[in-house]
């Protein structure tokens, strides 16, 4: 069948973010001049907006620029590292996933230069933790990150956030923790006073704080402690924050298998992990999906859960396990078929989440995934003649989802993040939410029915009472807001309309698309100014919301 190949190179690259890679060439970065340096500026800058479709989609040309020009009189004083973490910085504001500079992903030569520290950190709901550390300091394996170097580890955390190619926020919540743990970058982002070792200081459960120091290793010695794409394997000299008892969860129990299966007989549910989009020796993706397809129907399982939160991308191979759920309608239903995305699902595996919201009933659950419905992909390559940093850009414009559809990310029906306390007692919040699932009637026909009956204080009265029990299962309520609101929209009643919008915007305040539904009420309703206001916040939340800025660039011109 035909494979729309557009991202291979994207999981060629993912899949060994933390493999030393091959030499390009002789690095020499001490001995770069200030000219060389400046002129690898200079090629990076004019280079880039000539191979990418749309370069300056989510940052302008001026304020790319003016940064541009920041850097260049800045180089004179900077060493060879910190002029590779700039340059990332420089590319992370073009605020993609597939463009940029990633810090350790480069020639084995420039590589050589940098260390990182038997660390291994996780960014979970409740704080920044020690998931993996030396054997020598096996007692601060579980405990709390308070401090990193001179920095509290939230700010830490907002620094290497800024050097990160990234969609959305979810993706630098996966790779942030690891890079926290490359000396180099510690130090250029004035973490750390020192690229030979770091105080951390931790705290117990009990509040008690404990510092350890670390010393740095060369990088190659401790890439198994940064990787992100999976655990730690077992060794002597590593402690972990899991404990040795009780079952591996399922979601760690083959992370680098490409794509694999187990029948849970207990529950009579079909567990499919894929981790990657691209074939495997002795199984296509293909073979595979038919292979989990037949065996739903000879074991007439009764759920089937398809875990893509740790999918890094490859191609668009989605299609035949597309087509044989939307023939499967017993199984193609809210409740017995789900989703679970995490911040580890962009490039392909958003292509496939996107596409199992469109045309399956799926149930996400999850985190929200780090790409965005429709991306910028298909990645391409080159290297800065002098330094021979690599970089990587977008070369087309990939669009799975509505023209209109702006969203930062796939966010899941029902929320369920991993507490530092889940991983460490071996715990899936996502696999608990599928197995509690209560199958709630949609929430926007119950309160539609509640207004034909009583009107707009009955809607209101009636959200009261069920908002907490839709709730509680971990379900949000804006996207059945949103819907009653348009579907009172539609039958000309805008003032109630605006009081539903308005009440999805005080439930969801940081979402981007109640904003903008609330400023279409508005609009609707005459009520320009508000509708505006209600745009410009859209905006704020979402700069690419591009139906909100087209309507306030023709209200400027109006005016």
């Amino acid at each position: 069948m035909f494979r729309y190949n557009i991202s291979r190179q994207v999981t060629v690259l993912l899949s060994v973010l933390f493999v030393i890679a091959p030499s390009w060439s002789v690095y020499g970065q001490s001995k770069l001049s200030t000219e060389q340096w400046q002129t690898d500026l200079t090629y990076l800058t004019t280079r880039l907006p000539v191979v990418h479709p749309n370069l300056f989609h989510r940052v302008s040309r001026t304020e790319f620029d003016a940064a541009v020009e920041r850097l260049r009189r800045r180089i004179p004083e900077l060493e060879p590292h910190q002029i590779l973490v700039e340059f990332a910085r420089l590319t992370a504001l073009i605020g993609e996933v597939h463009t940029g500079i990633m810090v350790h992903r480069q020639p084995r030569d420039v590589l050589a230069t940098l260390h990182g520290f038997p660390l291994r950190l996780y960014l979970y709901e409740d704080g920044l933790f020690v998931q993996a550390v030396d054997a020598a300091n096996a007692k601060a394996a579980g405990l709390r990150v308070l401090r990193i170097g001179n920095v509290d580890a939230t700010e830490a955390l907002r620094r290497v956030g800024e050097i990160i190619p990234a969609d959305n926020p979810m993706w630098m919540k996966r790779y942030g923790p690891g890079y926290l743990g490359i000396a180099e970058v510690q130090h250029a982002l004035g973490i750390s006073p020192s690229r030979t070792e770091v105080n951390l200081s931790l705290q117990d459960q009990a509040g008690k704080e404990l510092v350890i120091s670390l010393r740095s290793r060369p990088l190659a010695e401790v890439i198994e402690f940064l990787n992100p794409l999976s655990d730690p394997q077992p060794r002597a000299d590593l402690a972990t924050a899991r404990t040795a008892t009780g079952a591996t969860p399922l979601w760690l129990k083959d992370q680098r298998n490409r794509y694999w299966a187990e029948h849970l007989k207990e529950i009579r549910s079909l567990y499919l992990q894929i981790n990657t989009m691209l074939d495997k020796d002795g199984e296509t993706m293909e073979q595979f999906f038919d292979r989990v397809l037949a065996m739903t129907d000879a074991e007439k399982v009764e759920r089937m859960i398809i875990d893509i939160r740790q999918n890094n991308g490859g191609n668009h191979l989605a299609l035949p396990l597309i087509h044989g759920l939307i023939r499967r309608p017993s199984l193609n239903q809210k409740g017995k078929l789900f989703v679970i995305t995490g911040r580890g699902t962009i490039s392909a595996g958003q292509n496939l989440a996107t596409l199992l919201e469109i045309h399956t009933n799926a149930v996400f659950v999850g985190e929200p995934t780090a790409s965005r419905p429709n991306q910028y992909g298909s990645l391409g390559t080159f290297s800065l003649p002098n330094s021979k940093i690599f970089v990587w850009h977008s070369r087309l414009f990939i669009q799975d989802s509505d023209p209109g559809d702006y969203r930062p990310w796939l966010q899941p029906e029902i929320a369920a993040s991993l507490s530092s306390q889940d991983y460490h007692l071996n715990r899936d919040p996502a696999m608990d939410a599928i197995l509690s699932y209560q199958n709630l009637p949609p929430l926007a026909d119950t309160l539609e029915a509640a207004f034909a009956s009583g009107g707009i204080a009955a809607v209101l009265d009636q959200y009261r009472s069920l908002a907490p029990r839709y709730k509680a299962t971990g379900r949000s309520t804006e996207r059945d807001l949103n819907r009653l609101g348009y579907r009172l929209l539609a039958k000309r009643k805008q003032q109630d309309a605006i009081t539903v919008f308005a009440l999805n915007a005080r439930e969801h305040p940081n979402s981007y698309n109640v904003h903008d539904s609330l400023g279409d009420a508005y609009l609707r309703s005459g009520n320009r100014a508000a509708g505006l206001k209600s745009y410009e916040r859209s905006v704020e939340l979402n700069p690419e919301n591009e139906h909100a800025k087209r309507v306030l660039a023709a209200a400027a011109l109006d005016r």
